[in-house]
């Protein structure tokens, strides 16, 4: 018999996820649960927090989901994980939660922590129009006015995210197809300034003057990934990387993720970087490598 969610025998993580969220008590696919799902009412977007009318009169479906897609941050039952393979792992990468222990370190418990059924049909699910008529539907990254802002105000919004760890605005960029890779080109007073204030509050001089974020023209010269090591957020690099974000991405002076979580004593970082593959031997354009970095620390 499988363990459910009363069940004090059931191994971690599933105890701790299921318990994380209303919305991990059931598959995120088929299950019918409490989730925050973005409807338009009156052409007006809105958030419920509570079971889609249209699902009124069901019985819920696939209690105590003991599957998960890591790149999608959503738990599934065995029928949709199994689905969710047939897709293959550039769509979904399925791991058991009882099976595949290996998986299931602090950094990925950290994200499905911070993410979870809710936030992932938040996303995925966000352009879904209340229409009792009509079956639930799956909608991939569907369109909407972003698409016609101007780079610097999107970078400045996913820059934004991160500083704030706001997850679900983080894997909404996933789902519309933001481009990592993408230095910060915002002008001063946006996201470059607010990662120079994040940067500067606490720290003395000396510690700030080694970690110079300023590019061509006083921009910030960073991706994203840079931003999550200087604030220490291990759920939103593991999401990164999840998603196939490339470890080594550099700023505008040569320099990885790794070199700034080093600069600014984030080890917890600078650790799961390395365990994701980072190169510590890349060198900046003054020829350092974050070992040379962490030695003169």
């Amino acid at each position: 018999n499988q363990p459910g969610l009363g069940d004090e025998a059931a191994p971690e993580p599933l105890q701790v996820l299921w318990k994380a969220s209303e919305g991990n008590t059931h598959c995120a696919d088929c299950g019918v649960r409490p989730r925050a799902v973005r409807l338009f009412v009156d052409d007006q977007p809105k958030l419920l927090r509570q079971p889609l009318p249209l699902f009124s009169g069901l019985v819920p479906q696939a209690p105590d989901p003991d599957w998960a897609s890591l790149n999608l941050n959503m738990l599934l039952c065995i029928e949709c994980s199994g689905i969710h393979r047939r897709l293959g792992v550039h769509i979904s990468k399925v791991r058991s939660l009882t099976l595949d222990v290996k998986v299931w370190e602090p950094s990925v418990m950290a994200l499905f922590l911070n993410t979870g059924n809710a936030i992932a049909n938040e996303v995925w699910e966000g352009s879904l129009r209340h229409k009792e008529e009509k079956a639930e539907q799956w909608l991939w990254g569907a369109d909407d006015d972003e698409e016609d802002d101007e780079e610097d105000i999107v970078v400045a919004r996913v820059f934004d995210a991160v500083l704030k760890g706001d997850m679900s605005a983080l894997i909404w960029h996933i789902a519309k197809g933001y481009n990592w890779d993408i230095l910060d080109t915002g002008e001063a007073g946006t996201s470059a300034a607010a990662l120079v204030d994040h940067l500067a509050a606490g720290h003395s001089a000396d510690s700030f003057a080694g970690m110079d974020v300023s590019g061509p023209e006083g921009k910030l010269g960073a991706t994203a990934l840079h931003a999550a090591a200087v604030v220490a957020n291990v759920a939103i690099v593991e999401l990164l990387y999840q998603n196939g974000v490339s470890m080594d991405l550099t700023d505008c002076k040569g320099r990885t993720a790794l070199h700034w979580s080093i600069l600014h004593g984030t080890d917890n970082v600078a650790k799961l970087l390395l365990r994701h593959g980072a190169r510590a031997g890349l060198k900046d354009a003054r020829g350092e490598v974050a070992l040379d970095m962490a030695m003169a620390r």
